[in-house]
């Protein structure tokens, strides 16, 4: 019964140009077209997970569009190996994954929660893994998107984890054959504790879950990570992925200004970050004069963290510009230049001076309890 489920996976998975092929009960390979480009394997929470029944077949239509699968339960085990625990006991972690025509999205959901005592895994970790994906002998390259300001964005050739930017300050990736086919990875929701990193069990496959950093999963918690196939190159591929993440979580894209026209930027990496001549009032005057001589349409400028007063931990303690950096105010100077303005946030300091009339979360966002991220 069981190869019979695993032919009629396979099929259903082979009638698009994405599919998913198991070879035994856990092992599968990513295809396109019917070539192999990756090799996965199963779930973990910080070990190998045994499974508490078989696969069970799941197919419907959402947002996506049709789709065939299979879903399985898998539960850890009460012992010291297994740190994540539900009333005591080790806890239960539920896995599947859809195909669609031109997608595969990965799910894992704790029906019952989990919690840890404490966790070692730190916010370039994972504290559950599925699906686990490595290499195949296809050679194919890798588009990777990293850093705190994309600054470790690269192309490079696909070696498995080793080739990505991976942990808290990890993106998107794209996968490419140069010949057209490109399948774009990331999170399909969920996206401040979606992850990816090198697996535990395997360091030169990329495992994808619930940030490491996370110490409490509330009841019926999931996470997914989707896979898209475009075949018009790379531009096209991430294109096609993001408008399906928007029809998946039923947002419209919305015109941005920032996206719309062209803006200077004065944060990290910028010339003038923390480095003005004299202030930032007669920078910013100084680089509007220079861009209307060389008729550069700039329509914003985005002020980093200099603008505003700091407090404790170096986060926001009033919201508003400083006299050191405008002596003229900002307001002012906005409506002169007919330059709008981006304002940093980095997070607020618990002295803020808002804090008697609004309740924050305070402390940098990767250090906040799960349930405080939404």
């Amino acid at each position: 019964m069981r190869i019979l489920l695993l032919l009629w996976i396979a099929e259903a998975a082979r009638g698009g140009k994405l599919g998913i092929d198991f070879s035994t009960d856990e092992l599968f390979s990513i295809t396109v077209d019917g070539t192999s480009w990756l090799q996965g394997g199963g779930a973990s929470l910080g070990h190998r997970l045994r499974p508490s029944g078989p696969w069970r077949a799941i197919k419907g239509e959402d947002a996506r569009g049709k789709y065939k699968g299979r879903v399985r339960r898998y539960k850890g085990q009460s012992t010291t190996v297994d740190a994540w625990r539900y009333n005591g006991q080790g806890a239960t972690l539920d896995v599947s994954y859809s195909v669609y025509a031109d997608a595969i999205v990965f799910t894992q959901r704790f029906p019952d929660g989990a919690t840890a005592t404490a966790s070692s895994h730190g916010v370039d970790g994972l504290v559950s893994e599925w699906p686990v994906l490595g290499p195949s002998a296809q050679r194919l390259g890798v588009l990777t998107f990293g850093g705190r300001f994309m600054e470790k964005s690269r192309a490079v050739a696909w070696t498995g984890a080793a080739s990505l930017e991976s942990g808290a300050y990890s993106g998107p990736f794209v996968l490419f054959n140069g010949t057209g086919d490109a399948v774009v990875v990331s999170a399909a929701g969920e996206f401040t504790v979606h992850s990816h990193a090198a697996s535990a069990r395997n360091a030169s496959a990329v495992a994808f879950g619930v940030l490491g950093s996370v110490t409490k999963i509330p009841k019926g918690f999931a996470v997914a990570t989707v896979l898209t196939l475009g075949q018009e190159g790379i531009t096209a591929a991430v294109r096609h992925h993001g408008q399906a993440l928007l029809r998946a979580s039923g947002t419209r894209r919305s015109s941005d200004y920032a996206t719309k026209f062209l803006g200077y930027a004065t944060d990290n990496g910028a010339y003038y970050y923390y480095k003005p001549q004299g202030n930032y009032d007669a920078t910013l005057r100084a680089v509007h004069a220079y861009a209307a001589k060389e008729r550069i349409p700039y329509r914003y400028a985005l002020l980093d963290s200099w603008w505003y007063e700091k407090g404790s931990g170096d986060g926001v303690r009033n919201w508003s510009c400083t006299a050191q950096a405008f002596p003229g105010g900002c307001q002012s100077l906005s409506k002169e230049l007919g330059w709008k303005f981006m304002l940093h946030n980095r997070e607020w300091s618990a002295d803020n001076v808002y804090a008697s009339s609004y309740s924050f979360a305070v402390g940098p966002p990767l250090a906040l309890p799960l349930e405080q991220r939404f």
